[in-house]
C-alpha cells in the first residue's frame, strides 16, 4: 500500500504516530489542537491527548481541523436499514435508557420501563385524542324548514381501523320565543340523533356525540344532547313551570355509511325552526383517535 509523506508533525512532547487509510486520509495522535500544526487531506482524524478528536475539512493545509463536539452531529443526520433505530443509553445507571425507531409507517419512542408512543404517517400518536378542528362561526336557520349549520368533512381513511373515533362537540343557542324548535345530527347524510320540534323557548344547547368505527362501512354513535335550561329554586327542587329543557342520550348501535378506506364522511348538523335564528350554532370542535 502506498505511503502519503505529506504532513510534517513538530509536536514534541511524546512521538507521534500516522496511519494512512484510502483516498490520503490519515489518523494522527497529536499534543493539543492540530490547527495550524498538522498538514492533511480532507477526511482525515486527529486524536489529542487533550480528549478531543478533530476531523480535516481541507486538502493539503495545516488548517481546516474541526473539532467533533460531544453531543452534536451535522444535519441532516441520515439512518438507514430495515427497521432504522436510535438508541439512547444513559451510562450513569438507572433506568432512563431510550430508543427511537421506525417500522411500516410508524415512529415509536420509548423509555425502558415505561409505555412507548407510537406515531403514525399522519403524525397521530396512536390511542391519543388530537384536535382536528375548531369553528366558532355563527350559523343560523332560515325561516322554517331543515338548514344546515355546521358541517365538517373527516377525510377518507381517517377513521381507518375498527374502534378508530371521532368525537364531536356542538354547541349554540336559542331564541327567546315560543317557537318549536330541532336539532338533528348526522353522519355521512345518515341521522344520528333527531330532536324532533320541541317548545324550547330560550337558553343554550350543547352536544357530544363520539362516532366509533365498527367496519370500513359502519360506525355507533354515542352521546347526549342538552337542550333548554334548568331552574333550580331555593328549596333544591326544579322550577317546572319556567324551566324549559330536554336532556337525551345518543345510543345508536350501528349506522351504514360509505366505505370510510376510500371515502371522506360529512359531519353535519341542521336545525329547524319558524323565524330565522331560531336555533344558532356558534361552535363546533372534532376530534380524532387512531389506533
Amino acid at each position: 500500500m502506498p505511503v502519503y509523506t505529506n504532513p510534517l508533525i513538530d509536536q514534541e512532547i511524546s512521538p507521534k504516530v500516522v496511519f494512512y487509510v484510502d483516498n490520503k486520509c490519515a489518523i494522527f495522535t497529536c499534543n493539543g489542537s492540530p490547527e495550524g500544526v498538522i498538514l492533511a487531506n480532507t477526511g482525515s482524524i486527529a486524536i489529542s491527548d487533550n480528549g478531543s478528536i478533530y476531523k480535516k475539512t481541507t486538502d493539503d493545509l495545516t488548517t481546516g481541523w474541526v473539532e467533533l463536539a460531544s453531543g452534536t452531529v451535522s444535519s441532516p443526520l441520515n439512518i438507514s436499514g430495515t427497521n432504522p433505530t436510535l438508541n439512547f443509553v444513559d451510562t450513569d445507571g438507572g433506568d432512563d435508557d431510550g430508543v427511537i425507531s421506525v417500522q411500516s409507517d410508524l415512529m415509536t419512542i420509548s423509555i425502558v420501563g415505561g409505555t412507548p408512543i407510537t406515531i403514525n404517517a399522519l403524525g397521530q400518536i396512536l390511542g391519543v385524542e388530537r384536535n382536528i378542528n375548531i369553528d366558532v362561526s355563527v350559523v343560523g336557520n332560515v325561516l322554517t324548514g331543515l338548514d344546515n349549520l355546521h358541517t365538517f368533512s373527516l377525510l377518507a381513511n381517517r377513521l381507518a381501523n375498527n374502534n378508530d373515533y371521532v368525537k364531536c362537540k356542538y354547541g349554540g343557542t336559542f331564541a327567546v320565543n315560543d317557537n318549536d324548535k330541532r336539532i338533528r345530527l348526522s353522519i355521512d347524510a345518515q341521522t344520528a340523533f333527531d330532536s324532533g320540534l320541541k317548545d324550547i323557548d330560550f337558553s343554550q344547547w350543547w352536544g357530544e356525540i363520539t362516532y366509533t368505527r365498527l367496519s370500513a362501512t359502519t360506525v355507533r354513535a354515542n352521546g347526549f344532547m342538552a337542550m333548554g335550561q334548568i331552574i333550580v329554586l331555593t328549596n333544591g327542587s326544579i322550577d317546572t313551570a319556567n324551566s324549559t329543557y330536554d336532556y337525551r342520550a345518543i345510543n345508536v348501535p350501528s349506522i351504514t355509511v360509505a366505505n370510510l378506506n376510500s371515502n371522506p364522511v360529512t359531519l353535519l348538523v341542521q336545525a329547524e325552526g319558524t323565524a330565522s335564528n331560531d336555533i344558532v350554532q356558534n361552535y363546533s370542535g372534532q376530534w380524532l383517535c387512531q389506533f
